[in-house]
């Protein structure tokens, strides 16, 4: 179907992406890394928000035949000179390397480091805290950047009370991606959508942005969330 207007899909993204029947100029995503995540810090005013599992995220090798089971078709319709970024946990790169590698006509060229702005949880007093995201960032063809850019992005993350998604991404973050590796007009897709924040940050800049997100929990709130004075869905 034709996409013409930014919109969140509900569904199965090895099933909907092959809907899809125009040229994809970018793929930004953050895909279940098969670590069973649930988050730390569920407890909130309104209860335990995001004490559950992310879809998809089980086990590894699940996770690892989900992405290239999406992936595939959806890179199958790129443009010539395409972008990709992939988030990933820093203990997981190689895996998602190899995994994005495996796609054909992409190759990982380097990754991004997107610095959050806080100290992680953990063993703060025995160990580095995490304060950082890699965002691999791969190519098909050669698409040209802008203007050399910064490859350590600072944007704070999304605070506790306003996440929708437990692994939710900085509207600010995603917009500067999207502004170096697409032009208005241009498809941008996140086939594993979540709080739908790819979706919105196209639209915000002229792009049309195309979420699909399989859990109804996550769909329903997205949703509410674009309807909220970003745009019609």
């Amino acid at each position: 179907m034709t996409i013409d207007r930014s919109a969140i899909w509900y569904g199965d993204s090895r099933e909907l992406v092959k809907d899809i029947d125009q040229p994809v100029s970018l793929i930004i995503t953050d895909p279940p890394y098969g670590m069973s995540y649930e988050s730390n810090f569920a407890e909130t005013a309104q209860g335990k928000r995001f004490v559950r599992a992310v879809e998809g995220d089980g086990d590894l090798a699940e996770a690892l035949q989900l992405f290239d089971d999406v992936m595939r078709p959806l890179v199958s319709k790129t443009v010539a000179d395409a972008d990709m970024y992939v988030f990933c946990r820093w203990n997981m790169i190689q895996l998602w390397i190899d995994a994005v590698n495996k796609l054909p006509e992409f190759d990982v060229k380097t990754f991004l480091v997107w610095d959050k702005g806080y100290l992680g949880m953990g063993d703060v007093e025995a160990c580095w805290p995490f304060s950082f995201e890699i965002i691999l960032y791969a190519k098909k063809g050669r698409r040209m950047l802008p203007e050399r850019r910064n490859s350590v992005l600072s944007f704070n993350r999304v605070a506790q009370q306003h996440m929708i998604h437990p692994t939710e991404k900085p509207i600010e973050l995603l917009q500067e991606l999207i502004g170096v590796s697409s032009v208005k007009g241009d498809l941008v897709v996140d086939p594993f959508s979540g709080s739908g924040s790819t979706a919105v940050a196209a639209h915000r800049l002229g792009r049309v942005g195309l979420g699909i997100e399989v859990d109804d929990f996550y769909i329903t709130r997205s949703r509410e969330r674009l309807t909220q004075g970003v745009f019609d869905l």
